[in-house]
């Protein structure tokens, strides 16, 4: 049986994503400069959700991971193009660019939040804009 698109609900998410971080006074817009506002958001807003500075994983971290990789993913079908699907052999909720490629921002900002700026979401954004 097939799994019904994410998209309408990843788009959701992203809406209340937004609305939830202007009341914290953080202006997303789902432009690509705003990828870096994401970055300076895990690292100001979420700081002290970082699980890598006590060495375990927080699991409190993975709703807001998952609601900024819907995002994320917004922004890149909005300008790279693509739509939401599932990635096959994974069973993610996942964005499959123009070319082809899939990939999961949903996966990578939970990735971000677990491992630091070395999964820099604006350096996946890029790498992910050259392959489109």
């Amino acid at each position: 049986m097939a799994r019904p698109n994410p998209g309408p609900d990843m788009e959701r998410l992203a809406d209340d994503f937004v609305r939830s971080m202007r009341d914290l006074d953080w202006e997303l817009d789902y432009s690509e400069e705003s990828i870096r506002t994401l970055e300076d958001m895990i690292d100001r807003q979420f700081a002290d959700w970082r699980p890598w500075r006590s060495g375990k994983v927080a699991k409190k971290n993975l709703p807001i991971a998952s609601l900024v990789g819907a995002y994320l993913g917004e922004v890149m079908i909005r300008h790279v193009g693509g739509r939401w699907g599932w990635m096959p052999d994974f069973d993610v909720a996942a964005v499959q660019l123009p070319s082809g490629t899939w990939t999961s921002p949903p996966a990578k900002a939970q990735k971000r939040f677990l491992s630091g700026e070395e999964d820099d979401l604006v350096v996946y954004y890029q790498a992910l804009k050259s392959q489109a």
